[in-house]
This record gives structure tokens, C-alpha cells and sequence, in this order.
């Protein structure tokens, strides 16, 4: 596909699904332990945005002011899709947090990421 940005849909814990390019994507993790406002990634502890204790799975994205972050996931599988232009909601105004796109029928929200991540803290 001509004009199309690599992108992968994330089902979010709390409902949404997220289109975040495929190069914002730093790894998906799984966890055994409940995780709380911090997840244990790569012998560091970073930030998670709007913790789910029932949450076992991971995105952890490239942030811009906070190196890394985790958002939690739903048990649904995550998928590789090229976005395009017209994939964005033409008529849709941007919703809280981001623009509305639809994918296969499917309402998403390519998130605005610096918003996300504005209410997170770094972790020392």
C-alpha cells in the first residue's frame, strides 16, 4: 500500500483500542504478578498509564518526555495493520486524547502520546 505508516491496534484494559505506529512499539510484555502504577521492564521500573490489577499483558511505548512507558492490555490479540489516510475519520472531531480512525469496522483512537504520557511520572 502506497502512503501507509506501519501500525499495530492495541485492545487497552479499560475498552479502547489504541492504532499507535509500529515504531512507537518498544516490546509487548506479559506478567505472572500484578502490576500496580509501575511494571518491572528490562531491570527497570517504569511508569503505567491508568493501571488495570487484572492486567497480565504490556505495551511498552517510546515515550517523549518519560523514556518508556507501559499501557496496560486486554486479553485480545494485538495486529499488525498499515495505516492510511483514510483510515482517519473524515467527518469524526479528535476525541479526548487523540483522532478517531476506523479499522475494518472498528472504531480506534490513534492517540495523541505526549498527552498519555503528560500525567506520568518518571521513575527513579
Amino acid at each position: 500500500m502506497a502512503n501507509t505508516v506501519p501500525a499495530v491496534l492495541l485492545p487497552c484494559a479499560d475498552g479502547a483500542t489504541w492504532l499507535v505506529p509500529l515504531n512507537g512499539l518498544a516490546e509487548i510484555v506479559v506478567v505472572s504478578d500484578e502490576a500496580s502504577a509501575t511494571l518491572l521492564w528490562r531491570e527497570a521500573r517504569i511508569p503505567v498509564l491508568r493501571p488495570t490489577p487484572a492486567a497480565r499483558a504490556f505495551a511498552v511505548l517510546l515515550g517523549i518526555n518519560i523514556p518508556f512507558w507501559a499501557l496496560p492490555l486486554a486479553p485480545e490479540p494485538v495486529v499488525y495493520r498499515p495505516l492510511s489516510a483514510d483510515d482517519i475519520a473524515d467527518d469524526a472531531a479528535p476525541a479526548a486524547g487523540g483522532t478517531p480512525a476506523w479499522i475494518e469496522g472498528r472504531q480506534c483512537l490513534v492517540p495523541d502520546m505526549l498527552a498519555a504520557e503528560s500525567g506520568l511520572s518518571p521513575v527513579p
